[in-house]
């Protein structure tokens, strides 16, 4: 079955990332899907988009790295950024933290675009993980609002984050924002520290 993003949240991403990703980025999209996104990112922004995911059901042609053991086939530091869109609910949440680490690895700096945890979100994903993706996505269920997600960054991952507000649209069913994380500077990369 062919899956399309919804072209108003493909436009809530596109906005949210204005002024995050400069013309000439190379950008690792994880959990790329079917590279929808991936392609809109690439062509709104002027950048060189690669994709990742534990499967590849790429529609869009485009360089693709295969997801194992929550580890991306990727050289340390060789994105200039990485993008989670709508994903990291997907991951449980013990496993959330190692898959940020993962992408800050990868890229110089990690943009999240997710949903507030909300009743409406997750019987949205419950029927996607089902109808569309004949239940081969991970389903914990396991969204974070932005406060959430700042404590886990700024406590676990690099002191470094803030987030963006995204507009809610009438009658849009789901509320977003996204997270801009950059490793802190006097560190030179992501700051060590424990899982809890």
């Amino acid at each position: 079955m062919k899956v399309q993003a919804s072209s108003t949240r493909v436009k809530l991403l596109l906005r949210a990332y204005e002024g995050e990703i400069a013309a000439g980025s190379r950008v690792l999209d994880i959990g790329c899907g079917n590279g929808l996104i991936s392609r809109a990112v690439a062509t709104t922004f002027g950048c060189e988009v690669h994709g990742a995911d534990i499967e590849n059901l790429l529609e869009h042609d485009m360089p693709f790295y295969r997801i194992a053991d929550g580890r991306v086939g990727a050289a340390d530091q060789s994105f200039d950024v990485a993008m989670f869109n709508d994903v990291l609910h997907h991951i449980e949440k013990p496993h959330q933290a190692g898959a940020i680490r993962e992408a800050l690895r990868i890229a110089r700096r990690l943009l999240i675009f997710e949903q507030h945890p909300t009743i409406t979100a997750k019987v949205l994903d419950v029927v996607m993980a089902y109808v569309v993706y004949a239940g081969k996505e991970p389903l914990p269920l396991s969204h974070r609002g932005p406060d959430d997600w700042r404590t886990l960054i700024t406590s676990q991952i690099t002191p470094t984050c803030r987030v963006k507000p995204v507009a809610e649209p009438m009658l849009y069913p789901l509320r977003h924002y996204a997270i801009i994380v950059e490793p802190a500077a006097e560190t030179g990369g992501v700051t060590a520290r424990p899982v809890r």
